[in-house]
């Protein structure tokens, strides 16, 4: 073959085991797999939250629960304190006999429903914060109302079709007790004006 032919094997020979070298270093390379990339620009921050499309609503009208309420505040802020289970038995409730507290309900803020047992029937005495302007017109159109004396500053009363309300001034604000007729809604209402400074 001479020198040149076989110089020319020999290049081959260097060429494709320079090739197959390269190719082993390049699979090592890739099965080692690549160092972590550093971070030159300072720390990169985390995200607190997982990003979300809703708006972030603040909500900017908490409640203030260490507010105190006024000292005179009508039945300090309850009007299921105007009356006590003691208040019921000694009063006879629609002619049928005493009453026995066996519950009391709070609808709202301003209103309490003081659930009695009178014999085998179930009653109710309800206990409302009033305004001036209540007491002032505490009856509808085809109710009178009737001028009461010795309870409160003034007292005023309703006879309405299932009971009788007497609407109460005090020192500290308004009143109404609602009872089933007209001896006991006078003797809740008394028993009311004692606990109306109460605090």
């Amino acid at each position: 073959m001479g020198q040149r032919g076989s110089f020319v094997a020999m290049s081959r020979r260097a060429l494709v085991l320079f090739a197959a070298g390269a190719l082993g270093v390049s699979l090592v390379g890739c099965s080692e797999g690549a160092p972590p990339t550093a971070v030159t620009g300072g720390a990169v921050p985390t995200e607190s939250a997982p990003p979300s499309l809703l708006p972030i609503v603040v909500d900017s009208n908490v409640v203030d629960d260490t507010a105190t309420l006024a000292p005179d505040t009508l039945f300090a802020g309850d009007p299921c304190t105007a009356l006590a289970a003691s208040d019921f038995t000694g009063v006879t409730f629609g002619g049928l006999g005493t009453g026995r507290l066996t519950d009391t309900q709070q609808p709202s803020d301003d209103v309490c429903t003081y659930v009695l047992k009178v014999g085998a029937k179930e009653m109710l005495v309800v206990v409302r914060a009033r305004l001036a302007a209540d007491f002032d017109q505490p009856a509808a159109t085809d109710e009178e109302t009737e001028v009461l004396s010795g309870i409160g500053n003034a007292a005023r009363g309703v006879q309405h079709a299932d009971s009788y309300e007497v609407f109460v001034q005090v020192d500290n604000g308004y009143f109404s007790v609602a009872a089933p007729d007209r001896g006991s809604a006078r003797a809740m209402a008394k028993a009311a004006v004692k606990r109306a400074l109460a605090g």
